[in-house]
């Protein structure tokens, strides 16, 4: 099971918290097909019971694949629809497919009508594994441990060679950078659905595995816990060799520290890129700030020094008039109305007595700059000026 979670985890990068659902279908799958269990049939496939016994009895080695299939198959449908999402989402989406598997074997005493799981009482004798020269039982211990160190062995390899493989180099890829991978040419879905598939096909191996070493299957064995046991040890981690005997001995290897290790570097240089961006905008603001008020106080100086200009020219036609009616006076003269506004501020300050020391300070202006063109020949009071 950790291998097969290794593909979907460590090679692929998808985070799946419901692994345990793969585990509890292969399970069953034993349950269904060794055993008792369907005991109206009467079906034979080189099983290891005699003919006579009710159920179904095929044999382990074709369970074991049948398993793969079965479990390879729903991961394929529950993949389809939800591996377009990313991260945290994908792994609540998961999540639910955990919990809601074992959920249904637990009730599945009346599903629809059906038994399908035999509810809290599971289902118990399954049939022994034969090898040839004897059945496996229940206590044949040693024999078993070989059993499944070979399904180890077989595991292994199959995930090494995946790896250095085309579709392998293709999970890497998807998991260093999704977006590089695409553009690159990678098929997200398909190459997602073939990881999800391919582990799911291992869940459902180990699950048949554990059937058989149980002696039965019961509901309450699959709960959330196993998920994140495998997740626990394998993190997300490279594949090499010394790798897959590290999630086969539970343990965490050096490439799994560096991948955390890593992950660290990059959230920090995440949130140095994120102050730089915002340091950034500052900057950009401010610049903008202080273009703005550079070029108000320039407007600023024009305009005084028009208005200065306009009162040279017009002696007394301003004074006693409101700042309402000095800029209806410069619209009359064809100034636009954004212009006469401001112009007419400082008009109605220099025409008003009280604000002598606002012309005089902004008469200290530097000789070097801009010469503000003046208009004299327009009409100011029905007068010719």
């Amino acid at each position: 099971m950790a291998l097969g979670l290794n593909i979907v985890v460590g090679y692929a990068g998808l985070l799946d918290l419901g692994y345990v659902a793969f585990w509890a279908i292969g399970g069953y799958c034993a349950g269904w097909f060794m055993s008792e269990f369907f005991y109206f049939l009467n079906i034979h496939f080189f099983g290891s019971v005699p003919a006579e016994a009710p159920g179904i009895h095929i044999n382990f080695w074709m369970v074991l694949v049948i398993g793969g299939f079965v479990c390879a198959l729903f991961g394929i449908l529950i993949g389809a629809p939800t591996l377009r999402l990313k991260s945290d989402y994908l792994a609540l989406v998961t999540l639910g497919f955990g919990e809601i598997i074992p959920q249904v074997f637990f009730n599945g005493e009346d599903f629809f009508g059906f038994n399908i799981s035999n509810g809290t009482k599971g289902i118990v004798r399954v049939d022994p594994i034969p090898v040839g020269v004897k059945d496996l039982g229940p206590f044949d211990f040693g024999w078993k441990l070989l059993i499944f160190l070979l399904l180890t062995a077989v595991m292994v390899f199959i995930s090494l060679r995946l790896r250095r493989g085309r579709l392998g180099r293709a999970w890497l890829a998807i998991r260093e950078d999704e977006l590089a991978a695409s553009m690159m040419g990678v098929p997200l879905m398909r190459t997602k659905l073939a990881s999800y598939a391919v582990g799911a096909f291992a869940g459902g191996l180990g699950g048949v595995a554990f059937a058989t070493h149980v002696d039965g299957v019961y509901a309450e064995r699959f709960n959330f816990t196993i998920s994140i046991f495998l997740l626990k040890n394998i993190g997300h981690m490279g594949a090499s060799l010394y790798n897959d005997i590290y999630v086969i001995a539970g343990g965490k290897s050096d490439e799994m520290r560096t991948n955390a290790l890593r992950d660290q570097i990059q959230q920090y240089q995440g949130e140095i890129n994120r102050i730089d961006l915002d340091l950034g905008r500052i900057r950009e603001r401010s610049q903008d700030y202080i273009s703005r008020e550079r070029r108000s106080y320039h407007d600023d100086i024009l305009f005084s020094r028009e208005a200065d200009e306009l009162l040279k020219a017009n002696k007394g036609v301003f004074e006693g008039m409101t700042q309402r009616q000095v800029v209806t006076e410069l619209r009359k003269a064809g100034y636009k109305q954004e212009t006469a506004n401001a112009l007419g501020m400082w008009v109605y300050r220099y025409a008003n007595p009280m604000n002598v020391d606002v012309r005089a300070s902004q008469r200290e202006y530097s000789s070097g700059e801009k010469r503000y063109v003046v208009r004299r020949n327009f009409r100011l009071g029905g007068r010719e000026m």
